[in-house]
């Protein structure tokens, strides 16, 4: 992280939701960190509002972390907190495979195919994603890690950017 001049991180929760990836991606960062609180609206929306930011950075040589916090879907157990929906395991599935293939509209649809999925990270990775397509920098995801042991769908994803 030492070359990295600016982190931008979006959340759909205040506190928890910036803290506790920054602590363990960037606990002794030193430099500016702009925080995106997401809420209800589309993840259209939030790709667009990426999009605006991608589109200001695309000549910018400061090298820039962006960092997409949230949850896949929170209804993937009986047992789990939320209970189990049929939506959830498969809108983890899908959200997976269409980020494997790049497809942005896939992605941004699955709010309107899987409302009962209980995710809160979609417009999270939506406004990254917008940020991506915004800089024209070429990119790849690289699934590092998915699980659902509580129920609770955890993705971590590193978006490796062609040079």
């Amino acid at each position: 992280m030492m070359d990295i001049k600016k982190i931008i991180i979006s959340s759909p929760h205040e506190g928890w939701g910036f803290d506790v990836p920054l602590f363990f991606v960037a606990k002794d960062f030193c430099g500016k960190i702009d925080k995106y609180l997401t809420g209800s609206e589309s993840p259209m929306y939030y790709f667009n509002q990426g999009e605006i930011i991608g589109n200001s950075l695309e000549n910018d040589s400061d090298k820039i972390a962006v960092i997409a916090s949230g949850d896949m879907s929170h209804c993937l157990k009986a047992d789990g907190p939320y209970g189990y929906h049929p939506h959830g395991p498969i809108f983890d599935k899908v959200f997976i495979e269409s980020l494997k293939k790049m497809d942005i509209k896939e992605i941004l649809s699955l709010d309107d195919r899987y409302p009962d999925a209980g995710e809160c990270g979609l417009r999270s990775f939506s406004y990254l994603l917008g940020i991506l397509a915004g800089s024209g920098k070429k990119w790849q995801p690289e699934i590092l890690a998915y699980e659902g042991p509580f129920g609770v769908g955890y993705l971590t994803v590193k978006f490796n950017i062609c040079r």
